[in-house]
């Protein structure tokens, strides 16, 4: 398990690292060609989508977990059928999530100081593709098939980049890069299907779908679908809640100075996502508790290293990072990038000991996690008179979670 999680881990790491490259370029791009009140608009709908779409990551967790169950059974079977089953439903669900969307735009421009209806309108469009895509990513994941994610994430991440500068260009501006953002998605999406069309083409044999127990299957992942919903939700509203709180309580400008400041911050999250997403579904196909610990205790050696490399560059060379990936119209962030950089070194640890504890299906942590969460939303919304309070809100909120979640994670070990 240890030899997979460095394989996959690397595979993943490299993919990512290309991917993410390209993803940062896209957002300095964004930053440089909208400027900081466009950019600022641009970061929130984005973050605005993460959490409006939460049931994606819903979806993808539990097909990635089931995927993982029935492929150390090589039930192609059972795969199959939760295929079928889950991309009715989930294209079913973004209809209706359009709808619900739709109905709430006014009220959400305004709180986020939007006056571009369009912009919601267009992002709303994506949502069934973005839910039935889940599905297809889920069973990658599922299948161990991390060659194929990064290939479609490379893809994607060009094609919006390169999409998005012509779009802008031609002057749709904002709107330019969420239509491009959308296409990318549809392309990686096509690429997906063909890599998971073996276990498409089993669709076809209805009789022996027939015969599978699919009450058995529905009980199974109803049991799961709760506490993964939930924690997802609050993993979701950690991650963004900050980007939409500043856009609304400060002015334009400071918001895109915020938004870039979060997305360098959050850098070292991005960086540590290979090792989360192949964590994930080694534990779940692990059938012994010391074989997850191992691999979640690897996972979090590797993330220290990320840690400190990124840090000690923030440290030597904060301005530079900030005028190569953005401007220097964005120097005045460069004092809180420390801090803030800090903070999401404590959530990225705390995510994966999230993810250790949702694939063994364990439910402790979920108190600690939400307090953080409720505390970080309630604080930012009391204290917002400047960037400062609120990188040191989310310093402090982000370390409690981290050091509750280690307590708990210590107590099960001394079990």
């Amino acid at each position: 398990m240890l030899t997979k999680l460095v394989k996959y881990s690397s595979i993943l790491f490299a993919g990512n690292t290309i991917s993410g490259l390209v993803g940062l370029l896209f957002t300095s791009t964004m930053a440089r060609l909208l400027g900081p009140a466009k950019f600022g608009d641009l970061i929130a709908i984005f973050s605005l989508t993460i959490i409006v779409s939460i049931p994606i990551d819903i979806i993808t967790n539990i097909i990635t977990r089931f995927v993982a169950k029935y492929n150390v059974q090589n039930n192609s079977l059972f795969i199959t059928a939760l295929i079928n089953k889950a991309s009715r439903i989930s294209f079913v669900s973004g209809i209706i999530l359009v709808g619900i969307f739709y109905l709430f735009i006014p009220t959400i421009a305004s709180f986020l100081s939007i006056t571009e209806f369009k912009l919601f309108y267009i992002i709303g469009l994506s949502f069934p593709l973005f839910l039935v895509s889940a599905v297809a990513s889920g069973v990658l994941y599922g299948t161990h098939k991390f060659s194929q994610v990064i290939i479609s994430g490379i893809v994607g991440s060009l094609i919006k980049l390169a999409l998005a500068v012509i779009l802008i260009g031609v002057g749709l501006s904002t709107s330019g890069a969420i239509i491009a953002s959308i296409a990318a998605s549809y392309i990686a999406y096509i690429y997906i299907l063909h890599q998971i069309k073996k276990h498409l083409k089993l669709i076809k044999d209805k009789a022996s779908i027939k015969t599978i127990n699919h009450l058995q299957i529905k009980k199974e992942i109803l049991s799961y679908s709760g506490t993964i919903a939930i924690v997802t939700l609050l993993l979701a509203i950690t991650t963004n809640a900050d980007i939409l709180l500043t856009k609304h309580y400060f002015n334009t400008i400071t918001a895109g100075h915020y938004a870039a400041l979060s997305t360098l911050g959050k850098l070292i999250f991005y960086l540590a996502s290979p090792i989360l997403v192949v964590m994930f579904p080694l534990i779940s196909s692990s059938s012994k508790q010391e074989k997850a610990r191992s691999i979640t205790n690897s996972s979090l050696t590797v993330l220290t290293i990320i840690a400190i490399i990124t840090l000690v560059t923030f440290i030597l060379i904060p301005q530079f990072v900030v005028k190569t990936l953005f401007s220097s119209s964005y120097l005045p962030i460069t004092p809180y990038l420390l801090p803030l950089a800090i903070a999401f070194v404590f959530y990225a640890f705390a995510r994966g000991l999230v993810y250790h504890f949702l694939a063994l299906n364990q439910k402790q942590f979920m108190l600690p996690l939400a307090l953080a969460v409720i505390a970080q939303i309630a604080l930012i919304a009391h204290y917002h008179a400047n960037i400062t309070e609120v990188v040191y809100i989310l310093l402090g909120t982000n370390l409690f979670m981290f050091v509750s979640l280690g307590i708990i994670y210590k107590l099960k070990i001394a079990k």
